[in-house]
Parts: C-alpha cells; structure tokens; sequence
C-alpha cells in the first residue's frame, strides 16, 4: 500500500467536498424615466361654443321656470281654496238667513196681520232694522268661521265648528218657531238655548283665533236684545198662538187678561 501517494482517511470526515455557494443574484436596476417629454400631448376638456352656453343658460332658466310654476300653482291652490271656503261660509250664513226670511216674510214685519195685531213693547225697533242687522251679523258670523277654519280646518279641531253650526241652526229654527208656528213661549226656551250655545262658540274659538271671537260680540249683544224682545212679546200677548188677524178688539181682550 503506498501511503504516499492518498492522505489518511480519519474517522469523521466526509470525503465529498462540499459544494460551493452560490452567487447572490444581482438586483436589476429600475429603468430611468426619459428625460425626453411625450411629444403627444393629452387632449383637454373640449372649448365650450357660445352657442352651447346659451342654450345650458336657457336649460337652467327653463327649469327655475319650472319650480317657479310649480311653487306659484300651490300657492294658488292655497289661495283659492281660502276663497271657496269663504264664499262657502257666506252662502251657508247669510244666503241661510236669506232663505229663511223670505220664507217667513208673510209672518213678519208690517205685511204680516198677525205679527201687526200684536203687543209690542216701546222699545221694539222698526220692521226694516231687522233685515240689514241680521244681514251683517251673518256676514259676521261666516268671516268668523272662516277664520277658525284657517287655524283647526274640518277635521283637525272640530270642536269649535261644531258648536258654531249647532248655534246657526237654532238662529234659523228660532225663525220658524216665533214666525211660523207663533209659539212665543218655545221661542223664548230656544232663544235662551241659542243664548247659551253663542256663549261657548265664542268661549271655544277665543283661544284659537280672537279676532274671530271678537266677531260674534255683535252678535251676542243682539241675541240680548232679540231674548228680552221676545219674553217681552211673550209677557205682552199670553194668547198670541191663537191671535189671528182679527184686529184691534181681540187685543184689547189681550189687554184686559193682563190687567187681570
């Protein structure tokens, strides 16, 4: 064996040579940006023509225009519908009132026998007073609804309307019971009623609206006047169910049972 020529071989070692490492690999460098400007430059917003801007300010008028309608329109609404409830209000009131009187004229005033025959008080105002008198009231009185109506509507508040148009038919059923049927007495209990129905109307609509609590003192002041009226009438003519149009002896007969 030549000893000579291979080294000796010790326990341990690994007679494989280890493998050489490998290179780290050698980043690539970023590539720089050319200095050099695109010669092609990029398209701006398109120039807008003078005939374009007048026709996008004519676009823009056209459609103010439009709102500007479409607010007037309801305001219009609003506006007209304000005048038909008023003008509704004032049929209701004086045209009722109207149809009432004309319905009962023949039992009033100086054509009528019966109410002519009888006892009046010195105090009881001409004939031709209680037409414009109640004429005004009414119109009073349908400027006052209206007014409410504006704050509460029909269904909102009912309350105060309510009570409103229960009085308004007792005015005009007073009419018919007094001029009608000559029942004095019931006259004067309805009277009183409306007295008291008057009174709440105006309690009610004060918190919603004064001016149109205000409206009904005329008319409160007169339903005074008519209910004193009227339980004098009563006082002075007991029988004036049955005084026909018989003259000036029957009430004398009236005069002597009150004496009496």
């Amino acid at each position: 064996m030549d000893s000579g020529d291979h080294p000796p071989i010790v326990p341990g070692d690994d007679p494989t040579p280890a493998p050489e490492p490998e290179p780290e690999p050698t980043p690539t460098p970023e590539p720089t940006p050319d200095p050099t400007p695109d010669p092609t430059p990029t398209p701006g917003p398109k120039p807008v023509s003078i005939i374009e801007q007048i026709i996008l300010y004519l676009r823009k008028a056209l459609l103010y225009l439009i709102e500007y309608i479409k607010m007037e329109k309801q305001k219009m609404i609003h506006i007209m519908t304000q005048i038909g409830v008023l003008i509704l209000f004032l049929v209701i009131c004086v045209g009722g009132g109207a149809i009432t009187g004309i319905i009962n004229a023949e039992n009033f005033g100086d054509e009528s026998e019966w109410y002519r025959n009888l006892i009046k008080p010195s105090w009881n105002p001409p004939s031709w007073l209680f037409g414009p008198v109640w004429s005004t009231l009414y119109a009073l009185m349908a400027i006052a609804a209206f007014l409410i109506w504006r704050v509460t509507g029909f269904l909102k508040k009912p309350l105060p309307l309510a009570v409103f148009w229960t009085q308004l038919i007792f005015n005009f059923a007073w009419v018919f019971i007094f001029g009608m049927a000559h029942e004095l007495g019931w006259a004067l209990i309805e009277m009183v009623a409306l007295f008291f129905l008057l009174c709440a109307t105006i309690i009610l609509f004060y918190p919603v609206n004064r001016t149109a609590a205000g409206l009904l003192l005329p008319y409160l002041a007169w339903i005074v006047f008519a209910t004193a009226l009227n339980f004098s009438l009563w006082r002075l003519n007991p029988v004036a169910a049955t005084v026909a149009a018989t003259g000036a002896p029957q009430v004398v007969d009236v005069l002597e049972s009150i004496e009496l």
